[in-house]
């Protein structure tokens, strides 16, 4: 009787314990579920706020032509800062050279190659890339295309196109960096209507991305666009092309995810910027440097742009390896808003 009423309690005990038992289970599966997706949000979370930087190289002409030190300083410690800055692609603003000259050419050759499968690389011709002797009377650029031909790049993931098969005068990257995508479009200097067209085309078709346009003649040094008069327009050259201002009306304005335009070519003291609204209300954050009217055609300055998605900022400093020293002024050192993470 009694062994009799154990075995029963202990049935019961299993049946009254077996919800329970399912109960803990599905919470242990539960938790290792939320877990693991926080985990994987953690994850995420991580790599889209990873700072990044961008440098831009302003205008080299000088250090092709005299200096060619100087030009190569300046790419060995981006070379060596790579990792350090997190650096995720660096951006020439045209006149690569002073005379579109073949020892010139060769000068940048030497340089830009000490990047090459290292880093995505930009590149814009200036005026004085472009004709004879870098004259601009005619727009072509056989130089920039001998020395740095769409083959040199086509077969990295990050490019894009081209607007003419046989140059990089026009053309388009894209770049994923700290999980942000940017779609990057390079114009010659005073792009023609047609070249405006195929970009508007191409920033279009990357809605989704951010973009940032580089072009050699955009801004002033007092802080404007270059428009019709003034004493660096496209205008005052034969072949006639866009100035900063019709690149504006005609390009920049209309696009919701245009953010940046970058530019150098202007005199002064080389600096200017300012934030414009597009037609759709977007910042666009509109950026000149150029140093070469300082000593020995600019003593190394470059920019240097950090991008902390985090903060929804970009902190901008202008630096020099060959004097290992940055500009303190604040029109070479400030911050931008710039909305990364939503």
């Amino acid at each position: 009787m009694q062994l009799s009423a154990i075995i029963c309690n202990k049935q019961k005990s299993y049946i009254l314990n077996a919800p329970l038992f399912a109960h803990c289970i599905f919470s242990i599966f539960l938790i290792i579920i939320i877990v693991s997706l926080n985990t994987e949000e953690a994850i995420s979370d991580q790599t889209v706020e990873a700072p990044f930087t961008i440098i831009v190289l302003p205008d080299t002409q000088h250090y092709s032509q005299n200096y060619p030190e100087i030009f190569i300083k300046q790419t060995e410690w981006i070379h060596g800062n790579l990792e350090q800055l997190n650096i995720a692609a660096v951006i020439h603003l045209g006149d690569i050279t002073n005379n579109n000259a073949i020892k010139e050419w060769e000068a940048a050759v030497r340089a830009l190659d000490l990047l090459e499968d290292k880093i995505p690389l930009f590149l814009v011709p200036g005026n004085h890339d472009t004709g004879p002797s870098g004259n601009r009377r005619t727009i072509e650029t056989e130089l920039l295309d001998e020395f740095f031909p769409p083959s040199k790049f086509e077969m990295n993931s990050w490019f894009g196109g081209v607007y003419e098969n046989h140059s990089i005068k026009n053309a388009y990257y894209v770049l994923d960096a700290g999980g942000i995508e940017f779609i990057v479009v390079c114009l010659e200097f005073g792009p023609r209507d047609e070249v405006l067209d195929w970009a508007g085309r191409v920033v279009s078709r990357h809605g989704d991305k951010k973009a940032i346009i580089v072009t050699h003649c955009y801004l002033n040094y007092d802080d404007s666009r270059v428009g019709e008069g003034d004493a660096y327009s496209p205008h005052r050259y034969p072949h006639k092309g866009n100035d900063g201002e019709e690149i504006w009306s005609k390009l920049v304005r209309k696009h919701r995810n245009i953010s940046f335009v970058l530019s150098g070519h202007v005199g002064g003291d080389g600096t200017g910027r300012q934030t414009s609204r597009g037609d759709n209300g977007n910042a666009v954050h509109e950026l000149l440097s150029n140093y070469q009217l300082r000593l020995k055609g600019g003593n190394g300055w470059l920019r240097i742009m950090e991008f902390l998605p985090d903060q929804n900022k970009v902190y901008v400093r202008t630096y020099s390896p060959y004097l290992d020293k940055y500009d303190e002024r604040r029109k070479n050192k400030f911050e931008l808003e710039f909305q990364m993470k939503h």
